[in-house]
């Protein structure tokens, strides 16, 4: 069974975005650096209240 999406949010004071995994009931904790997700996309200057709809456009390649 492929792992299912849960919840995200963005940690201003680590500069994460933080999600969630469902696999068979069980969540899975996961996070990944704002710097990580501007070298996914060579962008820079994203504003924090932009990261979640970063992680959403980049979300795909980020789960895999």
């Amino acid at each position: 069974m492929p792992l299912q999406q849960g919840e995200v949010g963005y940690d201003f004071n680590r500069s994460v975005v933080e999600f969630t995994m469902l696999n068979q009931g069980k969540v899975i904790l996961c996070s990944i650096s704002t710097e990580a997700m501007d070298d996914l996309e060579s962008r820079r200057g994203v504003k924090p209240d932009q990261r979640v709809d970063q992680f959403m456009r980049l979300r795909e390649l980020i789960e895999e």
